[in-house]
C-alpha cells in the first residue's frame, strides 16, 4: 500500500520480474522481452535482469533489442516529439546514476551495516558491489549451463529480486514488495516437498510477515526503518538459491 500512495512502481515492477521469469520458463521469449523492457521502463534498476537475460541467453537478444526499441517508438507517438525525446534523454540519464547512492537512508545491505555503526569505505564498498555483479553472472550463466531453463529462470527471478532490495543503494523499505512473491513462491515449495524441509518454509513465510513490518504501527516502523528489511532477505537468501521442484516439473510448459 506505501508504494502505490507514494505513487512509485513497485508493484507493477514485481508483476513484471514474476511473469517474465514464467516466460522464461516456458520458452516465451516475446513475452519475456517485452515484460523485461517494460520492467526498464518501470524502473532503471530493472536493467539488471535484462543485461543479465542478454548476456545469458542468445534467444532471448534480438527479442531484448526489439522489445525495448518498440517501447522507444511507442513513446514518439506523443503529439509533442521534442517531450518524448527529452524524456528518453532523462531516462538514459536515470539508468547512467540508477546504482549510486542518493541518500542516508537507503535500505540495502550497506544501510542495514550503516546502523549498526559499520560504514564501508566507498572503494571497498563498489568493490563489493562489482564482486557481487560478477558472482550474479557467473551464477545465473552455471544455472543456464547446468539447468537449462528451469534453472536460468529461476535465477535470474533470484538475482533480480535481490538485485532490487539488498544490493539497490536507491532501494527504500517499500522496494521489499519486489521479493515478497519469491519468498511465498518458495515458502510453498518447501511445504509441498521434502517433509524434513517443510520448518524452511516456515522460516520464509515469518519473514514474508517481517516485510510487512511498515503498516504495524508507528513504534514498529520507526524502530525497524532502514536497516531491518535487508537484514531479513540476508539472512533467508540462502534458502533461495535451490531451484523449487515445482518450478522444475515439467507442468509448467504452456499447452
Amino acid at each position: 500500500m506505501a508504494s502505490l500512495n507514494n505513487g512509485q512502481t513497485n508493484l507493477p515492477l514485481s508483476a513484471c520480474l514474476v511473469f517474465s521469469a514464467l516466460a522464461l520458463r516456458r520458452l516465451q521469449w516475446n513475452r519475456a522481452a517485452l515484460l523485461l523492457s517494460l520492467s526498464l521502463v518501470l524502473k532503471p534498476t530493472a536493467l539488471a535482469p535484462w543485461l543479465l537475460a542478454f548476456a545469458v541467453i542468445p534467444a532471448m537478444r534480438i527479442p531484448l533489442i526489439l522489445g525495448l526499441s518498440a517501447f522507444g517508438l511507442i513513446g514518439f507517438l506523443h503529439p509533442n516529439p521534442l517531450y518524448a525525446s527529452q524524456e528518453w534523454v532523462e531516462f538514459f540519464e536515470k539508468i547512467s546514476h540508477s546504482y549510486t547512492p542518493e541518500n542516508l537512508r537507503v535500505s540495502d545491505i550497506f544501510g542495514s551495516f550503516g546502523r549498526a555503526g559499520l560504514v564501508l569505505q566507498p572503494p571497498l564498498e563498489k568493490a563489493f558491489r562489482a564482486f557481487a555483479c560478477l558472482a550474479t553472472l557467473v551464477w545465473v550463466w552455471r544455472s543456464f549451463v547446468r539447468r537449462g531453463l528451469p534453472g536460468v529462470s529461476w535465477a535470474l527471478w533470484v538475482s533480480a529480486a535481490l538485485v532490487f532490495t539488498i544490493f539497490n543503494p536507491r532501494a527504500e523499505t517499500n522496494s521489499y514488495v519486489l521479493i515478497s512473491p519469491l519468498l511465498a513462491f518458495t515458502a510453498i515449495g518447501y511445504w509441498r516437498g521434502n517433509p524434513g524441509e517443510k520448518w524452511k518454509g516456515f522460516v520464509l513465510a515469518a519473514a514474508c510477515f517481517g516485510l510487512m513490518c511498515d503498516g504495524m504501527g508507528k513504534p514498529i516502523y520507526l524502530a525497524t526503518d532502514v536497516w531491518f528489511k535487508p537484514l531479513v532477505v540476508i539472512l533467508v537468501s540462502p534458502l533461495l538459491f535451490r531451484v523449487p521442484e515445482a518450478w522444475r516439473a515439467e507442468g509448467l510448459t504452456i499447452r
